[in-house]
């Protein structure tokens, strides 16, 4: 048996990390498609080869996914990452009259219900981190300030 191939019985103790899946904007999503499809989400390559050459394996979290999906696959890792880049939400203009698209708001929701989760199994004594980058920390700290807001 080569060094590469594992036997069924070892334990393979490499952290799992989670990463949700940014939405994409109607101009940017209507612009790529995939088999005729238009694109909802996206995975940044960086962040995936970061985490994989940390040693870590990487599990992408659908923000489209419904929240007991969510859930079933928090249970399974070590920790999500919410990933930078540009927040989809002005939170500077934001207003009861402004119109989020549905994707960016089905995001945030996501994006909550896993905030909400991690500060569950953390107040339980689980240990579950949440990395935010960028604008994701400052998404972090939103929902922190203002849960009522989702």
């Amino acid at each position: 048996m080569s060094d590469k191939t594992s036997s069924p019985t070892e334990i393979n103790n490499r952290p799992v990390i989670g990463i949700l899946t940014n939405a994409l904007s109607d101009w940017l999503g209507d612009n790529i498609t995939i088999d005729n499809k238009r694109a909802k989400s996206y995975l940044p390559a960086a962040y995936v080869n970061w985490i994989e050459n940390s040693g870590a394996r990487v599990v992408p979290i659908q923000f489209t996914a419904t929240e007991p999906v969510i859930f079933s696959y928090l249970s399974q890792l070590n920790g999500v990452i919410i990933c930078g880049n540009i927040s989809p939400v002005d939170y500077n203009n934001l207003s009861k009259d402004i119109k989020i698209e549905k994707d960016v708001l089905r995001w945030m929701q996501a994006e909550f219900s896993i905030f909400q989760w991690a500060k569950k199994q953390n107040n339980m004594g689980n240990y579950f981190p949440v990395l935010g980058i960028g604008m994701g920390y400052e998404e972090l700290i939103f929902m922190n300030l203002m849960p009522n807001y989702y």
